[in-house]
């Protein structure tokens, strides 16, 4: 594991910006794809996330804030009880290209020590709100043991602003969205970003699922292979 880490960090030590600095898929000809969620966790949506893929009997990774993780303890450890993955998504969902020193060792750090508090195991996965990323922030992941992990299919599915309500059709038209993304861009091993934090990734959920199943795939975590 340790040499396979190692690998990643040369394989990405002259890359730049997202994509090509991060582990966007996972090199496989089996029909395997990743479910990732950015964000929350949530109340009121975190749980019928986990639902869905609980009555699916699906496992996934989610990307974790630690600052809502702090605010909801009890659903980080649904989420982990269910077994799926957490991971790191920064203290406080800030973009860090334009942090380097104390202020980016505190996103990451304070985050691991957070799920640490509730889970009791350190993550081993770390995703830069937004993709954002630069050989700064991978210099300093190697020093947690974070692996960098990016996406190949971008479901879209989030909300611009603060407490806004879509309407049913409004919602429907972003559901149709995101299939329209998986549809176009799935392939074996392919990383899929979807958000914890709307309705519309609720509502898209057990579609993209049924979908990806009927071309003949299977979901597994990131930390079945990474």
């Amino acid at each position: 594991m340790k040499a396979l880490f190692v690998l990643i960090l040369i394989s990405l030590a002259f890359s730049g910006y997202q994509p090509s600095g991060l582990i966007n898929n996972i090199s496989t000809t089996q029909r395997i794809v990743f479910l990732t969620f950015d964000d929350g966790p949530k109340t009121g949506v975190t749980e019928p996330l986990l639902k869905i893929l609980a009555s699916e009997n699906v496992k996934a990774t989610f990307f974790l804030v630690g600052d809502n993780m702090a605010k909801y303890p009890d659903l980080v450890e649904m989420i982990f009880a269910q077994g799926h993955d957490v991971s790191n998504h920064t203290y406080d969902h800030i973009r860090l290209d334009n942090l380097d020193g104390d202020d980016l060792d505190y996103q990451l750090q304070e985050t691991n020590r957070v799920i640490v508090d509730i889970i009791g195991k350190s993550p081993r996965l770390f995703r830069p709100p937004g993709g954002r990323f630069n050989n700064i922030i991978l210099e300093t992941l190697g020093k947690y043991g974070l692996i960098p992990i990016g996406w190949a299919i971008n479901t879209s599915d989030y909300i611009e602003g603060v407490n806004v309500h879509l309407s049913a059709a409004a919602i429907q038209t972003k559901v149709n969205e995101v299939m329209g993304a998986v549809r176009a861009n799935l392939h074996p091993g392919a990383i899929i970003l979807m958000h914890n934090g709307n309705e519309i990734g609720i509502q898209a959920l057990p579609i993209v699922i049924q979908y990806v199943r009927s071309q003949g795939y299977q979901f597994k975590r990131l930390s079945d292979v990474l």
